[in-house]
């Protein structure tokens, strides 16, 4: 992005927590409590199993705090992983991530404006109590995404990351809190929609506002959303692993405008698939597999000591354990769902296979048919007279 837009777009310290907050409130409203209390089986243990899933949660944000203070590059894991050298993975995670993970969680925020969609996850057991309440938690990394666009990262992430989770985790646990003292636990299970039940229980005639209050949430996190998937997309674009024209930016708004567009098409093509449960399971392996590798690279550079330290000698540094448990967390969410249920595994690793064959295909070769190169151009062309934008120049 040009020098002129970085100096004059920045993303502050209350603005990076409204983020935060945003996205994990938002996301979290609509993995139902009563999964994790089914899973759970006692009401003691679920609201612990929030509580966990909010300290495994805070584990992965420190971690990805050093991550986005050391590179300071936006993208997240593709910056992470393009600089560990993993460049192929990097481009087979981004296209599994930017086609299918990211819209699909939009299209389920964005269907769920219209109708209160509780989503269960399989397979079952303790650890898909966890594994839906990390999903609940799922958003505290949304800032390593636009990281060339925060102002003070060094300060900046580590507090809103912090303030984030633990905003969150109060608000989850109270919500539960409240739940249990007006509904029984059979109430609690039979209940398709339990924050509407809890209303309808309280709240009298008042409890019709309830829907458009969860609107309000959701359109806050489809906000959050679109901002980590565009940045997320442009990334790879600038690093040549995506088409041209995704580098588009307006320069008045900073906003990468062929990204954004992008990815809210392929989210509205995904929501009038029927069973969109099935696709984010699908997704969720894709995702923590990815999260897998960058903290295996994040590993060992940080044990061999080969980051370059004076390239931001500011960084914000956690010790090695941090890294380690997350890693461990990332490994039993992936091996426990293969256990109960392979095709989970199977879905997942054809989808990274795919990215992998595209790599191969387009990105790998030095040169391409003609062809490919006048669609692109022609492309870009065309998408900067109708979006009111153009490829920046780096500073």
């Amino acid at each position: 992005m040009s020098s002129e837009v970085q100096t004059t777009h920045k993303i502050g310290l209350i603005t990076a927590i409204s983020y935060t907050v945003g996205d994990i409130v938002g996301s979290g409203i609509f993995v139902t409590p009563t999964s994790i209390l089914n899973h759970a089986g006692s009401v003691g243990l679920s609201l612990c199993l929030w509580a966990i899933c909010a300290f495994i949660s805070l584990f992965g944000a420190l971690s990805y705090v050093e991550l986005g203070t050391t590179i300071r590059k936006s993208g997240c894991d593709f910056a992470y992983l393009s600089y560990f050298g993993w460049r192929p993975l990097a481009a087979s995670f981004m296209w599994v991530s930017t086609c299918l993970s990211y819209p699909a969680v939009l299209a389920i925020q964005a269907v769920s404006l219209g109708e209160y969609v509780i989503t269960e996850w399989a397979p079952g057991g303790l650890v898909l109590a966890i594994y839906s309440g990390l999903f609940a938690y799922n958003g505290w990394d949304v800032l390593n995404f636009g990281a060339e666009e925060i102002e003070n990262p060094r300060r900046t992430l580590p507090i809103a990351a912090m303030s984030g989770i633990t905003i969150s985790a109060v608000v989850f646990i109270l919500m539960n809190i409240s739940y249990f003292s007006v509904l029984s636990v059979q109430d609690f299970k039979s209940s398709p929609a339990v924050a509407v039940t809890f209303a309808e229980r309280t709240l009298g005639d008042f409890h019709y506002v309830i829907p458009f209050l969860i609107s309000l949430l959701l359109i806050g996190s489809m906000n959050t959303t679109i901002f980590a998937c565009s940045r997320y997309m442009h990334s790879g674009a600038e690093q040549g692993v995506m088409p041209s024209m995704l580098r588009l930016v307006n320069l008045a708004s900073n906003s990468p405008r062929m990204a954004v567009f992008f990815e809210v098409l392929i989210a509205i093509c995904l929501s009038f698939i029927g069973d969109l449960d099935h696709i984010i399971s699908y997704m969720s392996f894709a995702l923590w597999s990815q999260r897998t590798a960058t903290q295996a690279g994040f590993i060992y550079f940080k044990f061999t000591g080969k980051f370059n330290k004076s390239e931001n000698p500011d960084r914000f540094i956690v010790p090695i354990l941090v890294p380690i448990v997350f890693f461990a967390i990332c490994i039993m969410l992936l091996v426990i769902p293969i256990i109960q249920n392979y095709q989970v595994a199977i879905y997942g690793l054809s989808l990274t296979a795919g990215g992998a064959l595209i790599y191969i295909v387009f990105i790998y070769p030095d040169t391409l048919p003609n062809i490919f190169y006048q669609i692109n151009d022609r492309t870009v062309k065309f998408c900067q007279l109708i979006f009111n934008a153009s490829i920046p120049s780096r500073a």
